[in-house]
């Protein structure tokens, strides 16, 4: 074992650059990417906690693309170092603009992105991603960004498969008519003026939301679906690190 993966497993934390074997994910960690649509859009370096083994999976659609313009992470303070040394500069993302401290909460770390951001104009698209979330086509990226551009909101979702019902205290009270659900996935993309109003707003408010479509909703916007891949899922367990193995495999 080499001095990278000795430190990789006596912290935790791992760059994700290829799928191993790992038992358990102890956390996600949110990464907030920014964009400047005339110029590009960008995606995230994925990086994870995860408790035994090493774990990992390089997501490089963003930073490939020739659209892309700069990706800032969310990362927690203490592993900042960590982050920008072994994994940003070790497998060189050069679109990373910036490495910023998350907050104690999901929403609050997006607003920690957002107020990051530097020389971005009121309607310039801003793309929130997680970075479990390796295998979302860039295609559909791009329809969230044309998507936002005319809206104040585009949201990546999926249908429901199965039948979904209300439950209160254990007792169904109601099951929703299936054609009007769907599972919102990210990316989710605004207009940065429309975005950091919405978690402005929020967190004068102390309000917490289930994603960040939900703090434009609460603001009145028309946030619009955009049709997403089943295949975009999270890696959050270890059932999930399964899936992806063999989606990888049946990917070539």
């Amino acid at each position: 074992m080499g001095r990278d993966e000795e430190e990789a497993k006596r912290l935790g934390v791992v760059p994700l650059q290829h799928l191993f074997d790992g038992e358990e994910i102890a956390e996600r960690l949110a990464h907030f990417l920014r964009v400047d649509v005339d110029e590009a859009i960008m995606e995230p370096v994925l990086y994870e906690r995860s408790t035994g083994g090493s774990l990992g999976l390089g997501n490089l659609v963003f930073e490939s693309a020739p659209f892309v313009d700069d990706i800032y992470l969310i990362i927690p303070e203490d592993e900042i170092p960590y982050c920008r040394e072994k994994v940003v500069e070790r497998f060189g993302f050069a679109k990373v603009r910036r490495i910023v401290a998350g907050g104690s909460e999901r929403q609050h770390s997006v607003l920690n992105g957002l107020r990051a951001v530097e020389q971005v104009g009121a309607d310039d698209p801003v793309i929130i991603h997680d970075g479990v979330r390796p295998f979302i086509p860039l295609s559909i990226i791009e329809s969230s960004v044309e998507t936002a551009r005319i809206h104040d909101g585009a949201l990546v979702a999926v249908p429901v498969k199965d039948t979904v019902k209300v439950v209160k205290d254990g007792v169904v009270i109601e099951t929703p008519p299936r054609e009007t659900l769907w599972l919102a996935q990210t990316p989710q993309t605004f207009r940065y003026g429309v975005i950091r109003a919405a978690h402005e707003q929020a967190d004068t408010d102390r309000w917490l939301g289930t994603d960040d479509a939900s703090l434009v909703e609460r603001l009145g916007k028309s946030v619009r679906i955009v049709p997403g891949v089943y295949g975009n899922f999270k890696i959050t367990t270890p059932e999930d690190l399964v899936l992806a193995e063999a989606f990888l495999k049946k990917a070539g």
